[in-house]
């Protein structure tokens, strides 16, 4: 009897050791997914490539888009105020953060 209960301890020990092994493979894949989606709603580079490509698709295809001038002139001029606005958020963050690291060091 007690060989039988011998067996069926390692037989769990063996299932444990595999459910912890994946459990802290999952918690490790849990920790990279959370750091790509911070990652992406705090950097603002993809957008502004979007921004940007959409910006210069526009002033190519100007003469062939078919909304009235009036509205194609006021998106255009809102997203390029848009774009540039991040450009200068953007620069100003840059300057803060050397501020905070130069101000670290003394």
């Amino acid at each position: 009897m007690s060989t039988q209960v011998d067996a069926e301890l390692r037989k769990c020990v063996g299932e444990f050791s595999g459910l912890r092994t994946r459990y802290l493979d999952l918690k490790k894949a849990q920790r990279e997914y959370a750091k790509r989606e911070i990652e992406k709603r705090t950097s603002t580079e993809p957008n502004m490539v979007v921004m940007e490509t959409w910006l210069r698709k526009l002033r190519e295809n100007e003469e062939l888009c078919a909304q009235p001038q009036s509205q194609q002139e006021f998106m255009m001029e809102f997203v390029e105020a848009t774009y540039n606005m991040f450009n200068l958020q953007n620069k100003r963050i840059d300057e803060l953060l050397a501020l905070l690291v130069e101000g670290g060091e003394a």
